[in-house]
């Protein structure tokens, strides 16, 4: 049986940056019945991301990104290698998901195969706010019936 886990990342009471949150809390209980995924949320990645992802065969991750260049309420994919890791640390809070991965490889953990990462383009992560701007908001949404249509069911070999 393929293990699955996902992950909502953010900070619920800065605005756009919990959009990763609120995907989360909105799959929870639609995925509820699944036995082979487990939905989470997390408001810090970094090394945590080596202890919430192992033991599980595939990840998907999902937080808000704010880039100067950046569409609000845009949808971007990608995996863990297309981000560099980070090679000076000056503490541990500078570790970002691709150094949390490397390690987690080089200890030999049980950590998963594929891993792929949801960002929503975010107007807003510095405001103290329970809401998000309408595109953010109308892309949590899309991404939540996304993740909802290719997990509802348990995994089978064909749909892998």
């Amino acid at each position: 049986m393929k293990r699955t886990i996902i992950v909502g990342l953010g900070n619920d009471i800065l605005s756009d940056d919990a959009a990763g949150i609120h995907v989360a809390r909105r799959l929870t209980p639609l995925l509820a019945d699944n036995p082979d995924v487990d939905v989470v949320e997390a408001t810090l990645a970094g090394l945590r991301m080596i202890e919430i992802l192992a033991g599980y065969d595939r990840a998907v991750v999902v937080d808000a990104i704010k880039r100067p260049d950046e569409i609000p309420g845009k949808i971007n994919r990608f995996k863990p290698e297309d981000f560099p890791p980070v090679t000076r640390l000056e503490s541990f809070h500078d570790i970002n998901l691709p150094t949390a991965v490397a390690m987690a490889r080089q200890l030999e953990i049980d950590f998963p195969a594929v891993i792929e990462i949801i960002t929503i383009g975010a107007a807003d992560v510095l405001t103290i706010s329970e809401e998000m701007m309408p595109e953010v908001e109308d892309a949590v949404n899309r991404v939540v019936e996304e993740l909802f249509n290719r997990f509802s069911k348990p995994l089978t070999a064909e749909s892998e």
